[in-house]
């Protein structure tokens, strides 16, 4: 069977959202059977022909972009962010002119944030921006009449604390850190400050969207100390073992000094649960703890 060569008409102005409308293909497509003229020259001529014609609604982006506005009619359906030389700050396109439109934004290289912004106040459900801190994060959305909705996403966030800076002076039961080790991605807000020197609260995680997260406090512990994970309490200043069960995501307890002590909770979180380091206003061996939160996805 020899091979046919065909060539499919340019896109029209009716094209512009389509992903694969078979007129944005413009290159020389490889069809088996028949015989056929103005062929490409070789194999590898052809297949990148059709990759490249498959491509015609993607756009690339690089920090000589930045920052960078999605219009209602450049035609582009996926943006591919190569952060390396620095952040990208992109706003979406006004909503209400964009109803049904799937845009889709991937943090392909780099190690900078892209950040992706609604116009306005226009939310990205329910958020005003998202980060994509990480290689390979992605959000494809969709227009709708109130909010550009997430369809698929790979989100990265985590904040990872250690070494014990004393209690909140006003919720005093409620662990505060010296060190961040790690902290990126909005998905849930912090109020960690290096040393705590003035912090009244202890260290407070608040759920910015419902999802599912994942948390780990560890210490070594003294004589009869407990730690623990609350979901928002009111009992600030009572230990994490006497508090109401119902606001206990999880509780450790060890009587014997210097063991190490952890415990961990994943599940599911509203937006705007609060997450507290919860213990007894003991003191750990050598200032020795940690906390890791941890967005796991929706």
């Amino acid at each position: 069977m020899a091979d046919v060569w065909t060539s499919i008409p340019d896109r029209t102005t009716s094209d512009n959202y389509s992903n694969t409308d078979a007129n944005a293909w413009s290159q020389a497509v490889r069809i088996l059977g028949g015989n056929g003229t103005s062929q490409p020259s070789s194999d590898i001529e052809s297949i990148w022909s059709l990759v490249s014609s498959l491509n015609t609604n993607i756009k690339y982006l690089t920090s000589a972009d930045d920052p960078f506005t999605i219009t209602d009619s450049d035609g582009y359906g996926t943006y591919i962010c190569d952060s390396s030389g620095g952040d990208i700050n992109i706003t979406l396109p006004t909503l209400a002119d964009n109803q049904k439109r799937a845009i889709e934004i991937i943090h392909s290289v780099g190690g900078n944030v892209v950040n992706v912004d609604g116009e306005g106040a226009e939310s990205i459900d329910g958020l005003s921006d998202i980060d994509l801190p990480k290689q390979a994060d992605r959000i494809k959305i969709l227009g709708s009449t109130s909010l550009w909705a997430i369809q698929e996403e790979r989100i990265s966030c985590q904040l990872r604390l250690d070494t014990y800076a004393g209690y909140g002076s006003t919720d005093t039961d409620i662990m505060r850190f010296t060190n961040k080790r790690e902290g990126y991605g909005n998905m849930f807000a912090e109020n960690h400050t290096s040393g705590y020197a003035s912090n009244a609260e202890g260290l407070e995680i608040v759920v910015a969207r419902q999802g599912k997260y994942s948390f780990t406090f560890w210490i070594q512990v003294d004589t009869n100390m407990s730690i623990g994970l609350s979901l928002n309490s009111s009992q600030l200043t009572t230990g994490i073992v006497s508090i109401n069960i119902t606001d206990a995501l999880a509780i450790e307890k060890n009587a014997t000094a210097a063991d190490y002590i952890s415990c961990s909770w994943t599940g599911w979180l509203a937006a705007s649960d609060t997450i507290r380091a919860h213990s007894n206003a003991v003191a750990p061996v050598g200032n020795i703890a940690g906390f890791t939160a941890t967005y796991i996805g929706n």
